[in-house]
């Protein structure tokens, strides 16, 4: 009962719960001494080295990696970018996608691998959506042109995963690039 609350109520997924589990006792009485009300959290500040380079898919190579420097996270500074052009069930092609987005801070794939890590940070919003970090572009082993996205697996693991797009495909209204606002 306990746990399907914490899934329900507190976003838990299985992961989560595994390794609350897994935790040492002194873990567990912290947690014991917030509940009481004797103690309290304070957050860390999420920092993101953009420009550390980039985990690489074995095969592949990384073509770009747009640097943005150390990004504090904040969930509520991420956004998902849609051109016009995207929605209603059309297509973008890359190109026409790259220039609009020329003007943005576009995540790249330091974030994605850094989200991974940290999935309760992730945005209840993306759930549902493809989400491209176009910050960083690859080309896997057959020379195709790529990157990597973030997607919700609930009903398999439970979790988010990475996977790849080709970039040669466009991109149609469930596949967002991944975008911050600075202030």
């Amino acid at each position: 009962m306990v746990m399907e609350a914490l899934e329900r109520k507190g976003g838990f997924v299985a992961r989560d719960l595994s390794l609350l589990g897994q935790s040492p006792r002194r873990i567990l009485l912290q947690i014991k001494e917030v509940l009481s009300g004797c103690a309290e959290i304070v957050y860390k500040p999420q920092v993101i080295d953009c420009d550390a380079t980039p985990f690489v898919p074995r095969g592949w190579k990384v073509e770009k990696h747009t640097k943005i420097g150390l990004l504090n996270w904040d969930s509520s500074k991420a956004g998902l970018y849609l051109s016009d052009d995207q929605q209603g069930g059309n297509f973008i092609t890359t190109i026409d996608l790259c220039d609009e987005l020329k003007s943005r801070i576009v995540l790249n794939a330091n974030v994605l691998d850094f989200l991974l890590d940290h999935q309760g940070l992730i945005p209840d919003n993306w759930k549902g959506k493809i989400v491209l970090f176009r910050g960083t572009i690859y080309r896997n082993s057959l020379g195709s042109p790529q990157v990597r996205l973030l997607y919700w697996s609930g009903a398999d693991y439970g979790s988010w995963l990475w996977d790849s797009h080709c970039l040669d495909d466009g991109c149609d209204e469930r596949r967002p690039a991944t975008v911050y606002e600075s202030n």
